[in-house]
């Protein structure tokens, strides 16, 4: 028994995955094997290993978008490994998205990207929501207040920019504002959340982000110097 040229896989977890492809033997050898299956880049690599030692090609994939978007134009799917099977293949794979990308030869990386699009994703959303909830103990309803948050959007753009030139730079400067400034400014969310009875625990983990690059001595640094922070480098 012999599998298809092209098996794309998109199941619960890694488990699931192992007991569905790597229980057929050989049957998969000189197969392409696309896994759209959500996992860590770690759980990646050791699926892209295990469909080696078959004698398969590997491709890890990282769907973006939600699932009724799959097939429009609209739809972005991310993919990592072996970049001859994703050439020979890629027409097949614009069936399930518009936009296809291969990141490189890693099997990880699709799932790296992944991770750090849904930390983007999921701390945003955490971040309106908070903020709702403060607004909305002194009677702000959430639409009246999301003109204000979208403009807040439209500055980030902007500063994710600069943010990923002072990160890949390992430059930190503090030429429009500071850390010490930023610091009393988180602090004051702080407590106007404890004053709404509103959770302060996310803006307390950020706070205490800010607080240990500023008793380390970076007070006059910009914000991106929290990178090192959470890098523990600081």
């Amino acid at each position: 028994m012999t599998a298809s040229p092209l098996v794309i896989v998109c199941l619960l977890d890694t488990p699931a995955v192992d007991a569905v492809l790597f229980g057929a033997g050989d049957a998969l050898r000189g197969s392409t094997i696309v896994n759209l299956t959500s996992s860590t880049p770690e759980d990646a690599r050791l699926v892209g290993a295990r469909a080696a030692a078959t004698g398969a090609r590997y491709l890890d994939g990282a769907i973006m978008v939600t699932t009724p978007m799959v097939g429009s134009p609209d739809a972005l799917v991310l993919y990592s490994g072996d970049a001859n099977a994703f050439a020979e293949h890629r027409d097949t794979l614009a069936a399930l998205g518009g936009e296809v990308e291969l990141l490189g030869d890693d099997p990880g990386l699709a799932a790296v990207h992944d991770i750090g699009m849904l930390d983007v994703f999921f701390t945003g959303m955490t971040a309106f929501l908070h903020a709702a909830a403060i607004v909305g103990a002194d009677g702000v309803p959430a639409q009246a207040f999301l003109p204000l948050a979208r403009r807040m959007l439209a500055l980030l753009n902007s500063t994710f920019e600069q943010l990923a030139r002072d990160v890949d730079a390992g430059e930190f400067p503090g030429d429009e504002d500071t850390l010490a400034m930023e610091l009393v400014a988180i602090e004051h969310i702080v407590e106007a959340s404890r004053a709404r009875n509103v959770d302060p625990s996310v803006l307390e983990a950020l706070r205490d982000l800010v607080a240990t690059a500023v008793n380390a001595g970076h007070g006059k640094n910009g914000f991106s110097r929290v990178v090192t922070v959470l890098q523990g480098r600081s």
